[in-house]
């Protein structure tokens, strides 16, 4: 019976994607409790030669007939899965052998769990690549000597592999790996409970994460109208947080990222269009706020403090700031519009500024939303 189902899109990362695989084959789990469902997103490179991949697990190769993005591979997936338990698992992710035991064993008591193994990422250098930058290509060399691990000649014109598929079965891999967590003030303030953390759904990375199938296909699967990378994984973990999942980040279902060029302007032309989208769908100060965040204004604590310290003013407060909380909202659409280059909507906001004034200064008397207010003061500067 089949009981974890991994999903894995990918487009263009061979060998990454294989040696991703030859690490799943590494794992305590028994072999008839899992299925791998490979989604080739019409990849160009030598990715179809992974149909003929043999697995110890029930193994199976999607190949889309166009690119289709990763929200739409992974939701083929979720449509074929068999397992209870869905594993979202980046192509380019090596696993250590307890990883998959350790996320079922996670789920065994709360249905409505989702567990993700974010704060504890690692990279690791699998391949050299020539758009590396010089500070990657010394910290390979740096990695292979201090670990006395055997290096090749690293050419200047095209990639060659650093590792062998051994090196997986061996766990030598490792070698060549180093911390890199997803912010981890977050977890160093909140822990693994996220205890007092008021965005969570930020942690839904679908990179290394695991929920219910029955979860899942109640909350719905993957927004298909996010182009690119970025923000599809938190607009679904959003959903589901709203619905009730409980999420949190645990240490043992970390997974090591094989790193590999990012293309230049990923962000602007990726990913701050998608939050743009994300906001625009859920148009809440709990989601909008991140674009402080994305101008570089706040870190991620300080944002989940602004949250906390909005969410004490609405429950002690209901209608006594209104206004003051409209003109904050309209700026941080503002903002994201901004960043993504949208035409700014400057919509009439029938907004009193004495008022504002007024409702400003009994908040600063009130000497108890002092992250609030500060981000506050940014944004009336940027809009008034």
């Amino acid at each position: 019976m089949i009981k974890l189902s991994i999903i894995i899109p990918s487009y263009n990362r061979y060998p990454l994607n294989l040696w991703s695989l030859y690490s799943l084959e590494n794992q305590t789990i028994s072999s008839d409790q899992v299925e791998i469902l490979f989604i080739d997103d019409c990849s160009t490179d030598e990715t179809p030669s992974l149909r003929h991949f043999e697995s110890r697990y029930h193994f199976t190769y999607i190949r889309n007939s166009v690119n289709k993005g990763r929200a739409a591979s992974r939701n083929i997936g979720v449509e074929l899965a068999r397992g209870e338990i869905i594993l979202f698992l980046d192509s380019e992710m090596l696993t250590e052998p307890d990883f998959l035991e350790n996320h079922m064993n996670h789920h065994r008591n709360d249905k409505s769990l989702v567990v993700s193994g974010t704060f504890y990422h690692k990279g690791v250098f699998t391949m050299y690549y020539p758009d590396f930058s010089h500070n990657q290509v010394n910290h390979i060399k740096h990695l292979a000597k201090h670990h006395s691990f055997p290096l090749r000649t690293l050419p200047e014109s095209y990639p060659v592999p650093l590792i062998k598929k051994e090196d997986i079965h061996t766990s030598q891999f490792i070698k060549l790996s180093f911390p890199n967590p997803y912010f981890p003030e977050i977890s160093e303030t909140y822990g693994d409970e996220l205890k007092g953390f008021t965005q969570p759904w930020t942690v839904f990375l679908s990179g290394n994460v695991s929920l219910q199938r029955e979860l899942l296909l109640q909350t719905g699967g993957f927004d298909e109208n996010f182009k690119g990378w970025g923000y599809e994984d938190w607009e679904l973990g959003y959903r589901l947080y709203k619905q009730g999942a409980y999420i949190v980040s645990k240490s043992d279902i970390k997974a090591y990222h094989q790193e590999h060029p990012i293309p230049p302007n990923f962000i602007e032309k990726q990913m701050i269009p998608n939050f743009y989208y994300f906001q625009n769908k859920h148009s809440a100060f709990e989601v909008s706020i991140h674009a402080l965040f994305l101008l570089g204004k706040i870190n991620r604590v300080q944002e989940s403090l602004i949250v906390k310290e909005y969410v004490t003013l609405i429950d002690e407060h209901p209608v006594e700031f209104i206004s003051l909380l409209t003109l904050f909202q309209a700026g941080l659409e503002q903002i994201a519009a901004h960043l993504a280059s949208v035409p700014i909507n400057k919509r009439e906001l029938v907004l009193n500024r004495r008022t504002i004034k007024q409702q400003k200064i009994k908040l600063f008397r009130m000497n108890k939303y002092h992250h609030f207010l500060d981000a506050f003061y940014f944004i009336e500067n940027k809009i008034l």
